[in-house]
């Protein structure tokens, strides 16, 4: 499970914080250590815009109930000698708890909470890709941050979020009918659709002679999309297909010609790389 509210275990919280470090890098979130309780853990955390500080405490399920989680913070409060600020998302449903106890508290949610990400979401749901075994969701959340460090518009970053949507024939044959599409962002859909028409015009199986063959898209917007996609998707090409993979020669040599066409140094991409794989090492 992406984010199960319900761990009992230290190891099913770091399963938790990972997935959530991964979801909310793109809104400028980084976890740092975290401290081990009999009750639960406390994770330690920044965010780029602030010097502070900010503080997470998830509560095993085996101990919730009788004011745990308000002890525990003034516990935590008492032991550093002030009253730290606790932050959170909508998503971890402590948000009304937080301000009932009037404990001070953040809550960043980046764009996890628009029509785009809960459609893409729902769709997507828990569901892992079948060889890697990572979730599918991956994709979307870590594509986001590159999106983020490369300063892309908030439209390119909804598009990018649509763009599994209407990418396949057989995607957008099955979403066009879905209600809540009506609910999108007339401008992302419209550049998901032109995604889809640039992407889909250089494949892995085509072979080409020359990079001026491989097409770009009028729109700054799409282009960005495509290097948050090429560099995500050849992140994870690397670590769970290279050298095993029936193809792996021609995928390889085909994410290299996108690196080449974007303008995405090889020094670029792996610094991307290496974040990327590091919002998946918390300790």
């Amino acid at each position: 499970m992406r984010f199960n509210k319900n761990g009992r275990t230290f190891e099913e919280v770091l399963e938790y914080y990972t997935n959530r470090s991964v979801q909310l890098a793109h809104a400028g979130v980084k976890m740092g250590n975290n401290t081990q309780l009999t009750e639960g853990v406390w994770v330690e955390q920044t965010v780029d815009w602030s010097d502070e500080k900010f503080y997470s405490l998830y509560v095993y399920e085996q101990f919730r109930g009788n004011g745990i989680y308000h002890k525990l913070y003034l516990d935590k409060c008492e032991q550093l000698g002030y009253r730290i600020n606790i932050i959170t998302s909508t998503n971890c449903g402590l948000v009304d708890y937080l301000a009932h106890k009037n404990i001070p508290h953040l809550v960043v949610d980046g764009l996890t909470q628009t029509p785009e990400y809960k459609l893409i979401e729902t769709i997507y749901g828990d569901n892992k890709a079948e060889r890697s075994g990572v979730y599918l969701m991956n994709h979307i959340d870590e594509g986001l941050y590159i999106l983020y460090k490369i300063n892309a518009r908030t439209k390119a970053k909804l598009a990018y979020i649509l763009h599994p949507v209407f990418q396949g024939d057989s995607e957008i044959v099955n979403n066009i009918t879905r209600s809540d599409i009506n609910n999108l962002d007339v401008k992302a859909v419209i550049l998901a659709i032109e995604y889809r028409h640039i992407a889909n015009d250089y494949l892995s199986k085509r072979t080409i002679n020359s990079l001026d063959e491989i097409r770009l898209s009028p729109l700054d917007s799409v282009n960005n999309m495509l290097i948050a996609d090429k560099i995500q998707n050849r992140k994870d090409f690397e670590l769970y297909h290279l050298g095993t993979h029936a193809r792996s020669n021609e995928l390889d040599e085909y994410f290299k010609n996108w690196m080449k066409r974007l303008s995405i140094d090889e020094d670029k991409y792996q610094n991307f790389k290496n974040e990327l794989i590091k919002f998946h090492n918390i300790k």
